[in-house]
């Protein structure tokens, strides 16, 4: 039945999917300065899976399923590396006084994926 396959649908992504997009995202070769595209990339891959993977499935549904994967993926593995480099961020000046390690490369492409202002904020604070 329908409701089956959503059940399952459910289960493979939040019980195998994204655990495991979640461990290479927190493990120490997913750099979110170097490697921001490929972050990004993964995100919003797993987002249109979700979108593809039923296209009969209920909006809610999938927003449920959306709202699991920000939680796991933007708040428990990106939000808490970017805040890391944030702090631990030097400008370094090229031979013609510009910044050769520019922030806002690394930073504003996750912004829209920051859907509230409080974790805006605290990624900012240490700016």
């Amino acid at each position: 039945s329908d409701s089956e396959a959503y059940s399952l649908r459910e289960m493979i992504f939040t019980d195998i999917i994204v655990p495991w997009i979640s461990t290479a995202m927190n493990s120490s070769k997913w750099d979110p300065v170097v490697n921001v595209e490929v972050g990004l990339k993964t995100h919003e891959a797993l987002l249109t899976c979700v979108d593809k993977s039923f296209l009969g499935a209920e909006v809610e549904e999938n927003k449920l399923l959306k709202h699991v994967i920000h939680l796991e993926i933007i708040q428990n593995c990106v939000q808490p590396k970017l805040q890391r480099a944030v702090s631990y961020w030097k400008p370094r000046l090229d031979e013609n006084n510009v910044v050769s390690n520019p922030m806002h490369l690394w930073i504003l492409p996750w912004l829209p994926h920051f859907r509230n202002e409080s974790a805006r904020r605290t990624m900012f604070a240490d700016i």
